[in-house]
């Protein structure tokens, strides 16, 4: 009897061993699906680098070529495109760059519409591939970036200045075309000179008043709904940039329905 008690307690630990080895084994491999299964749904967009999901916040940065740079200007506008997109940006969020110039007519595309992928800090080095997605970061996303930037700061002076023709091109093309759920923001750069057939700062004082009551004002109307704006404001015509210009482009972007409102000027 005490022979057949130990055999079957040996036994019993053979099978209880058996078994959680077995145990193990399927939480393995169900780890592992899971793991595999969570990485595959994940997998960003190969063109825009955007989440499977979607984007998670969208910020637009316009920026306004219808006057040359200065050489402070061009180093303060690298400044705020670097800070934006290496810092600012979080990842996941699509980032959707435009020029404006006299032909906006033939420039209503973005210039480059890229989601930032993030780099490799955060991620886990012993499932991923930290050198593959510090190399997309790299060459898909920043190189790509700073190209587009370095183009938008050498230009012509122009004739005219749609600066409302394409605010209203900005909100069709990127705010309403794929409608994010999540933080928007637009950035700005230009003088906020409106000059052009229908309506020009040049001819008519910044008063938003007035323009509302104009047909052009009904036709450029725009929808910022819960956007948060920022201008950075290019000294171009100081004379003519004073506080009115200001409050206009202010009582604008409210009635647009902007979350928030903030103009600064660009050093240079």
């Amino acid at each position: 009897m005490v022979r057949r008690s130990r055999t079957a307690r040996r036994r019993d630990r053979q099978h209880w061993v058996g078994g959680s080895i077995l145990l193990l084994i399927v939480l393995l491999v169900v780890a592992a699906s899971v793991w595999w299964w969570t990485q595959r749904q994940a997998a960003p967009n190969p063109q825009t680098l955007c989440p499977a999901q979607g984007p998670r916040g969208h910020v637009v940065l316009l920026v306004d070529r219808t006057d040359p740079f200065n050489r402070a200007q061009k180093v303060a506008f690298d400044n705020l495109v670097r800070d934006v997109v290496e810092r600012q940006l979080p990842p996941g969020y699509l980032l959707s760059v435009f020029m404006l110039a006299d032909d906006f007519d033939r420039q209503t595309l973005p210039l480059v519409e890229l989601c930032n992928p993030g780099d490799a800090r955060g991620h886990n080095e012993l499932t991923e591939n930290l050198r593959q997605i510090d190399r997309t970061y790299r060459e898909k996303f920043l190189t790509p970036l700073r190209e587009g930037s370095e183009r938008m700061v050498d230009a012509a002076p122009a004739q005219v200045s749609p600066v409302l023709e394409m605010l209203q091109m900005v909100s069709l093309q990127a705010f309403e075309r794929h409608r994010v759920d999540g933080p928007r923001e637009l950035i700005l750069v230009s003088d906020l000179l409106q000059h052009g057939p229908q309506f020009s700062f040049y001819r008519n004082p910044p008063s938003y008043e007035a323009f509302e009551l104009t047909p052009f004002a009904q036709k450029t109307r725009v929808a910022f709904e819960g956007v948060d704006v920022r201008v950075a404001l290019l000294l171009h015509q100081p004379a003519l940039q004073q506080e009115p210009l200001k409050r206009f482009w202010q009582t604008y972007f409210d009635r647009a329905g902007a979350r928030s409102v903030r103009i600064t000027p660009l050093p240079g």
